[in-house]
């Protein structure tokens, strides 16, 4: 662009001065003044809507490359606001920050020590917004928003590739409507050729969607293969946004440059897992069912969801086989759902899980506790 301004420049003075010599990098002779394309060239900041207008409420959500950092989640504000207003609200409520807003753009969102920006991870990548499922053609600043509205900020890698954003430089004529309603997730069985007809598959489609779980190859999900301890560990980090950690932890079997040592770490610093023994993490040996119901409550407690739930467990036959520190756990999990029983009256929780397995547990999680926390007393 810079260059082609100057050429611009240097081809006016000559054809304006013919056979004088003109240096493009000499400006000296120039009285400079300020240029604008449109208008004034100024972002008029955003304006507050009357204190004395009524209350409506919308919901917020913002998805990151990796998942949902806040999902769902019911925000309050005056009649009259637009997205910009109810976006502050929300990423404050939910300490999140952003920096661009003000000027109509949001240029970057912070949440758990993780910043996204745009052109982190691509030249066409950033952060995009869409109310109740369309794509406005109107900034943030100048979107009013009604009572019921849906609102959701989601992180794109590409636009271009971006169903809803590329088709805003296409022509829109009638017979790009139908391209415009395809869904912007791939089938996963398009992108895994071993779940097509797998009895978890639209777990697994949930899963790999919200970026939770990930294939074992570039074509492979391997649903029927165990799931590890140093997996679990790195769902859960995914699941809190892959924020920042330390690396301190006891467990000799963990090494430096293992691709599940960040997450083992940020787990065990938060008090998410234990070891094996003080020295011993195992992180390839397959998780067991308990373990997992332990896991995923403890997380669940780290993010302040209610988990105050509990049923006995006398229905199964081999309910003796859950272990002391997993008890309250698994009575919870059974509980709400989480985890049922192998059968209608074992519960086998020192038997190993599949990957399809703790898909269909994942989804179930998320179901339950992210997509809407209404209480501000469960917001950690």
């Amino acid at each position: 662009t810079e260059q082609g301004f100057r050429a611009l420049i240097a081809a006016s003075y000559v054809m304006n001065h013919p056979g004088k010599a003109f240096n493009i990098y000499d400006f000296s002779g120039n009285e400079l003044t300020p240029g604008r394309a449109t208008g004034a060239g100024v972002v008029v900041g955003p304006s507050s809507p009357s204190e004395d207008n009524d209350d409506i409420t919308v919901k917020m959500s913002v998805r990151a490359d990796t998942g949902y950092w806040m999902r769902n989640q019911s925000v309050t504000v005056k009649e009259g606001s637009t997205v910009y207003h109810a976006l502050i609200k929300a990423l404050e409520k939910y300490g999140m920050q952003q920096e661009g807003a003000e000027s109509g753009y949001v240029e970057e969102i912070t949440y758990n020590g993780r910043t996204l920006a745009e052109f982190d991870l691509g030249p066409n990548s950033g952060w995009l917004y869409t109310v109740n499922g369309e794509l406005p053609e109107v900034g943030l600043l100048d979107y009013t928003l009604c009572n019921g509205d849906n609102i959701l900020w989601y992180y794109t890698e590409d636009w271009t590739q971006d169903s809803l954003a590329s088709s805003r430089v296409d022509d829109k004529d009638e017979d790009k409507k139908d391209e415009e309603s395809k869904p912007t997730t791939t089938p996963v069985n398009e992108v895994f050729k071993d779940v097509d007809t797998h009895w978890a598959s639209a777990s697994i489609q949930f899963v790999y969607d919200n970026g939770i779980l990930k294939g074992v190859s570039a074509t492979d999900f391997a649903p029927e293969a165990t799931f590890n301890r140093a997996m679990m560990a790195t769902v859960l980090h995914r699941l809190a946004g892959n924020p920042e950690h330390g690396w301190h932890y006891p467990f000799r079997d963990v090494f430096d440059m293992a691709w599940y040592c960040g997450p083992i770490a940020w787990a065990y610093e938060n008090n998410l897992i234990g070891g094996m023994t003080t020295t011993s993490y195992a992180p390839e040996s397959p998780i067991t069912r308990e373990q997992l119901a332990v896991m995923l409550m403890r997380y669940a407690q780290f993010q302040g969801y209610d988990t105050s739930k509990s049923v006995a467990l006398y229905q199964y036959q081999d309910a003796g086989k859950v272990s002391d520190y997993a008890q309250p756990a698994m009575e919870w999990a059974v509980s709400i759902g989480l985890i049922g029983g192998r059968t209608l009256d074992t519960l086998a929780p020192q038997d190993t899980a599949t990957r399809a397995e703790v898909s269909v547990m994942l989804e179930r999680f998320i179901t339950m506790f992210q997509p809407v926390v209404e209480e501000e007393s469960t917001i950690k």
